[in-house]
């Protein structure tokens, strides 16, 4: 058949070549996957014009009747892969299913119990609804991270549009404590409680930065609490920032380490003149 890939919605006239057709119109027929070509128009006996009907799949199978002969071809004729083009909203919660209409391409003429995932490699199954050839309505499950594919699939007929959904940043908006104890020019080292919002509904290793440090742990306890255990530093204002999957959410003047102070002084009386030695 040639060409031997049609959209969907298909019902184009495409050549079919063989052999045996007969030197005149023996009224040839034929069928694609089962369903009879809409049409068809003898041309030669190596050649007949039919009209494809409307559907799904790939690596289909035609068979050919002129009279009361008839051959098949295998893997002969696909139609389109479905793939999404654009989704209205492409900011997904990360706590929640979130419902969203998503605009493609090839889904169908008729409902075909289309499936979808979120996700690449860590496939999360979402629920799918056909609207039309062009779209379908789908139930965005729970994550986190950005730029996540999405695979549509429609009668083991696969396609892929990469970096359609991202999920929302981690947002942090206070921590506890939020003053660090230092001690013999190291902090000691503390648990501090992240508290804040998006950080995902389940755990997913979670990476904490207290300034220019980095937590020596950290440990998912819900959607809106991280704790890590804070490591050395030096500063009386600095920032916290936490990254789950790829995505960063940060917060100014998050917390503080103790301000060094002088406890003693070894010389209570020093000469006014010269520094004193220490010994």
């Amino acid at each position: 058949i040639g060409p031997a890939n049609k959209a969907t919605t298909a019902r184009a006239v495409v050549s079919v070549s063989g052999a045996g057709l007969g030197t005149a119109d023996y009224s040839a027929s034929g069928m694609l996957a089962g369903s009879a070509f809409e049409s068809s128009v003898w041309r030669s006996d190596t050649s007949i014009l039919v009209k494809v009907p409307a559907g799904v799949r790939t690596s289909l199978r035609h068979a050919l009747t002129a009279g009361e002969h008839s051959g098949t071809v295998t893997d002969s004729f696909s139609y389109d892969r479905p793939h999404a083009t654009a989704a209205p909203r492409t900011n997904i919660l990360t706590s929640q299913f979130f419902g969203v209409r998503v605009f493609a391409k090839n889904l169908g003429t008729s409902v075909y119990s289309p499936s979808s995932s979120i996700g690449g490699t860590a496939v999360r199954t979402s629920l799918s609804l056909w609207g039309s050839d062009t779209s379908l309505w789908c139930l965005v499950p729970a994550g986190v991270s950005i730029d996540k594919s999405m695979v549509i699939t429609i009668a083991q007929n696969a396609g892929t549009r990469e970096k359609l959904f991202s999920y929302d940043h981690p947002l942090l908006l206070t921590a506890s404590p939020r003053n660090l104890v230092a001690a013999r020019g190291r902090a000691i080292a503390t648990v501090v409680s992240l508290f804040g919002g998006k950080m995902g509904t389940a755990g997913y290793s979670p990476s904490v930065r207290l300034g220019n440090t980095g937590a020596t742990s950290s440990v998912w306890m819900s959607s809106s609490n991280v704790q890590c255990r804070s490591g050395a530093g030096w500063t009386t204002a600095s920032a916290g920032v936490i990254t789950i999957a790829r995505t960063i959410g940060s917060l100014t003047n998050m917390f503080t380490y103790d301000a060094p102070s002088v406890s003693t002084i070894k010389y209570a009386c020093a000469p006014t003149v010269g520094l004193p030695t220490s010994s």
